[in-house]
């Protein structure tokens, strides 16, 4: 299975983009299906031959109807026209299915307008396009390369769906077209900061279906304290889908599939009011499910500020060596992590240990959940931009002073309590049914005994 992640571009969402995690198998999506596949591919390209190479003396022209196919032809390159655009771009997209699905584009802003591309190495090794009558580049990989190795260079397609530029004689990548995402992101493809080249890897929308210029939707790993993913509307955060716990990310992430003819989505975010960011207050959490009191309710040991914000219940309490400790809260996409301690070195215990012995410490978690818990996420200060779900996410500890940890303490010991007569109760009814059923059945059999 192969896995996609767009952001997606709606007339009807023009100011909700939507990210969408599609599971496709590009090795043969589109089994059974044949005939209609043959006749996507004629529609994208009537006439076509396809290289395996772009070369110094391979070069790849729109007007040929050429395509760079990779190796097991999963993956197609080519020059294409978006929607009802006139405009052609050199973009990947899907080889084998029959919905043409563009996965990268190279001159995402600098469109050609008729069929005379050119996509060749130049004298200087790089991948460049360019119109048949001239040779100035429109768009180019604008590598640095030693003068031994400048008519040396090959662009290939792998099969990963990543385009790269490699030296005749070698396997080293010296461009690759994973380093410049534009709104899919396909499987061993990364995201975010590399610290030691500064390369950021980022998604980015589309303007439109008809124009696959860079838009105004960013979803982006966000370095600054512990690293998250963040869909931004420009400079605005819209919604955070958390940091990374070894399992999931802390926000929810779902998909949607490809089903012979079409793609069938069935998860799309942000989807809920819960997942705006910074929807509900400081030190105050989200949930969607609270039909009772007002949507955002507040941590433990905080009362309502406002119908969204969140204060200390009593001002003035020491939580600092004066019997305080922590509440768990279950099923949570934890607070903004941008502000957020991390300490990888720690397990659960010493993290609890750890936050405890600073006063200024509000809440703790693990910052991985695989392995039963390692890693230490601390915060400081107020929380902000946390939700609950209804069956997944993290536990989050908040602390809480002495008068409130025992009001928890006592609700939870009850709560155990009737579990316990519950379930005794219930095992009571049963053994009494089953006594009286032995009864009845000794009685009749006796009964019939008698009669014969």
């Amino acid at each position: 299975m192969a896995i996609k992640l767009s952001i997606v571009y709606t007339s009807q969402l023009a100011t909700s983009p939507i990210i969408v995690l599609f599971i496709r198998n590009p090795m043969n999506p589109a089994k059974g299906n044949a005939s209609l596949l043959l006749l996507s591919l004629l529609l994208v390209c009537p006439i076509c031959t396809s290289l395996d190479s772009i070369t110094p003396d391979q070069p790849l022209k729109d007007g040929d109807g050429q395509l760079l196919l990779s190796n097991q032809k999963t993956f197609a390159l080519g020059f294409f026209s978006p929607g009802s655009s006139s405009h052609r771009y050199v973009g990947i997209w899907y080889n084998q299915i029959t919905e043409q699905t563009v996965v990268w584009v190279a001159n995402r802003d600098t469109p050609l307008n008729d069929t005379s591309g050119v996509l060749s190495i130049n004298g200087k090794g790089n991948l460049v396009l360019h119109t048949q009558n001239q040779t100035t580049p429109i768009w180019s990989t604008n590598v640095s390369f030693s003068v031994s190795s400048t008519n040396n260079s090959m662009a290939k397609l792998l099969d990963i769906g990543n385009l790269v530029l490699v030296p005749q004689d070698s396997q080293r990548f010296t461009w690759q077209s994973f380093d410049y995402p534009t709104n899919t992101l396909l499987p061993l493809m990364k995201l975010g900061l590399d610290r030691r080249t500064g390369l950021n890897r980022f998604l980015t929308s589309w303007k439109s279906k008809d124009d696959p210029g860079i838009g105004n939707y960013s979803y982006q790993i966000v370095p600054t304290g512990y690293p998250q993913a963040c869909l931004y509307m420009g400079r605005t955060l819209l919604w955070r889908a958390g940091s990374w716990t070894g399992l999931r990310w802390s926000g929810i992430m779902q998909r949607s599939l490809w089903q012979e003819t079409t793609w069938i989505e069935y998860w799309s975010g942000p989807q809920e009011l819960c997942d705006k960011y910074l929807n509900c207050g400081p030190n105050s959490y989200c949930d969607p499910h609270n039909l009772v009191n007002f949507e955002c309710r507040c941590f433990p040991g905080f009362e309502p500020k406002s119908s969204r914000d969140c204060i200390r219940e009593k001002q003035g309490v020491s939580m600092c060596n004066n019997g305080e400790g922590f509440v768990k809260l279950a099923h949570m996409k934890v607070p903004d992590t941008s502000i957020a301690h991390a300490d990888m070195s720690l397990s659960m215990k010493e993290c609890e240990q750890k936050c405890l012995r600073n006063c200024s410490c509000m809440a703790y978690t693990s910052a991985n959940e695989s392995e039963g818990g390692i890693g230490c996420l601390t915060w400081q200060g107020d929380l902000t931009d946390a939700r609950t779900y209804p069956d997944v996410g993290q536990d989050l500890y908040i602390r809480v002073d002495a008068v409130v940890l025992a009001q928890y303490a006592k609700k939870n010991g009850l709560t155990q309590k009737k579990r316990m007569l519950a379930i005794l109760g219930v095992s009571v009814g049963v053994m009494f049914l089953l006594i009286v059923s032995a009864v009845y059945c000794f009685v009749m059999k006796k009964k019939k005994g008698k009669e014969v």
